[in-house]
């Protein structure tokens, strides 16, 4: 701490003791406050009380500036010398630092950043510095885990998303981290030619990897929009559970054909599809 001082003193003749005219600023007591989160400009310092002289008092923080206002605020942490003077010209100064908290971060991992449709993914969120108090941790996008307070999260994804997680501390400081976790679309494959009687190409059904959990319904039509075949709830993959181009035992004339399917995944969701297949 550092401290001028400048005082006036006369000796009165007549009474044989000294008389003080100015007072010298003796010291002051400041109240600091720190930055609430780190990085941002919200400290202060308030002179409280000037000690050893009467005012008005003047004060600067930086040497060149005075003010009649006793408190300095939207500061960044650091180091700073607050200075008073009185009308006469007598200072004073003290080092005040305006401290701040450690950088807030988190950090958002997945063990799999490509998913099958439906398929989970575990999500971990790391906070540094360790062990600080949270608050509050939202994840995104909205209706992922709405109200879920923990950095750990499972979730099944319907398509390809951009995952976040937000926390936040007592003091209010706040982190986010995202990944993008990519959904990969269902393999399907219908196919569009059938040869009844053949030893490999004799049957039309659904073909799909592990994504697609039952066949809800398949249906075949002939050129008028007669119903040719139909099965409901049966598993995908099984060409004996298909169609083999024939109505009633007897094979149908050559041509081309319009099928219907509803598919259910095993996420839940439901896809209808539609298409020509042409028998040979």
């Amino acid at each position: 701490m550092f401290r001028y001082f400048i005082c006036a003193v006369v000796v009165c003749m007549l009474c044989g003791h000294a008389v003080v005219l100015h007072a010298c600023i003796d010291s002051m007591s400041v109240r600091v406050v720190s930055v609430s989160c780190h990085g941002l400009r919200n400290g202060a310092v308030y002179v409280d009380t000037v000690f050893g002289s009467e005012g008005p008092f003047y004060f600067s923080i930086d040497g060149v500036i005075w003010s009649t206002r006793p408190e300095f605020d939207r500061l960044l942490a650091g180091s700073y010398l607050i200075r008073v003077r009185n009308p006469q010209g007598c200072q004073a100064s003290r080092a005040v630092v305006i401290e701040e908290p450690e950088l807030l971060q988190v950090f958002l991992v997945a063990d799999r950043y490509v998913v099958p449709r439906g398929g989970a993914v575990s999500l971990d969120a790391a906070v540094f510095p360790e062990g600080v108090p949270l608050s509050s941790i939202t994840w995104r996008p909205p209706g992922l885990a709405d109200g879920h307070q923990s950095l750990s999260l499972t979730a099944t994804l319907k398509e390809t998303t951009p995952v976040a997680v937000q926390v936040q501390t007592e003091r209010g400081c706040s982190a986010s981290s995202q990944v993008l976790i990519e959904v990969e679309q269902s393999k399907l494959y219908f196919p569009n030619a059938i040869q009844p009687g053949s030893a490999q190409n004799a049957f039309f059904t659904v073909f799909s990897d592990e994504t697609l959990l039952l066949v809800r319904q398949l249906q075949v039509y002939d050129r008028s929009g007669g119903l040719l075949f139909e099965r409901h709830h049966f598993e995908p993959n099984q060409p004996a559970l298909g169609w083999n181009g024939r109505l009633g035992g007897t094979a149908v004339l050559p041509g081309a054909y319009t099928w219907s399917a509803v598919l259910e995944f095993m996420d839940g969701h439901l896809e209808h599809r539609t298409g020509v297949l042409h028998v040979l």
